[in-house]
């Protein structure tokens, strides 16, 4: 067989091949989309309706989080579309499977803010009335709000209480040594700072004195206000206890708790971290 002949043969064997490629390929997409599109429901946005946007994480992509609410205000594509948070935000393009429904409840209370003196909740509840009579509360009696918040007015305060329910035990290995940190040194800019917040502690009994054998270093923090943190450095000591697992709770139990609920509460702690 000459040089000719062979490379026509194996010119129309490439070309069989090809057709047959072709097939696969072409049986392959089939078998995909028809799995892809099982569960497939046509879905559409209205331009003026309010979505949530899946955005990525910024620094893990694959750690998305769902952020809202935008507004729809244009129609780019059959899937994609333009959205705007408002107030000077950017407006993003987005893609219809990265978003879902904005679904706002029909009673929602936002905040109720008390003014507390010395002899409890002030009577001047400007501030508390002008929410508590919105059209959020629709459906509610502003006198039945009140109650609720005078009848546990001790807990609004802007000065952080004292836990007194239990005492935590720190349990350490049978190996560990004593921690004993030498304080670090707080720049002069916010020494003052530091012995105010330090004052506060004491008074209000968060902290004591001591004259322990175990002593660990104060870091101050600023908070997103602006405000200082007193914190502690608890690394070394955390190194010399042994190790505690506490599984969280499901998020599906938690949901199906809330989920017939009409109305949700939301308070913010005055000091959550101590």
């Amino acid at each position: 067989m000459d040089v000719e002949e062979w490379v026509l043969k194996l010119q129309d064997k490439l070309s069989l091949l090809y057709d047959m490629a072709v097939v696969h390929e072409s049986d392959s997409t089939a078998k995909r989309c028809l799995s892809f599109n099982k569960n497939r429901s046509d879905r559409s946005l209205e331009v003026g309706s309010k979505v949530l946007v899946r955005i990525p994480g910024l620094h893990a992509s694959l750690q998305a989080s769902w952020e809202g609410p935008y507004t729809v205000t244009d129609k780019v594509s059959r899937v994609t579309y333009r959205v705007s948070k408002g107030d000077g935000h950017p407006v993003r393009i987005v893609h219809l499977n990265n978003t879902k429904e904005y679904k706002e409840r029909s009673v929602w209370v936002n905040a109720v803010s008390v003014i507390a003196d010395e002899q409890g909740i002030s009577e001047d509840l400007d501030a508390s009335k002008a929410v508590l009579s919105s059209e959020k509360c629709e459906g509610y009696r502003e006198d039945e709000l009140l109650s609720v918040v005078r009848s546990v007015e001790e807990y609004f305060s802007d000065v952080p209480g004292l836990c007194t329910v239990g005492k935590c035990c720190i349990r350490l290995r049978q190996d560990a040594d004593v921690v004993n940190l030498p304080p670090r040194q707080v720049p002069v800019g916010i020494r003052d700072e530091v012995e105010r917040e330090i004052e506060k502690m004491l008074k209000s009994g968060v902290i004591v004195k001591s004259d322990a054998e175990w002593a660990s270093s104060v870091v101050p923090v600023r908070k997103k206000d602006g405000s200082l943190r007193a914190c502690v450095d608890y690394r070394e000591l955390n190194t010399r206890t042994p190790l505690h697992r506490f599984w969280l709770p499901s998020l599906t139990e938690i949901l199906e708790k809330v989920g017939p609920s009409s109305c949700l509460s939301k308070l913010d702690l005055t000091a959550a971290f101590h």
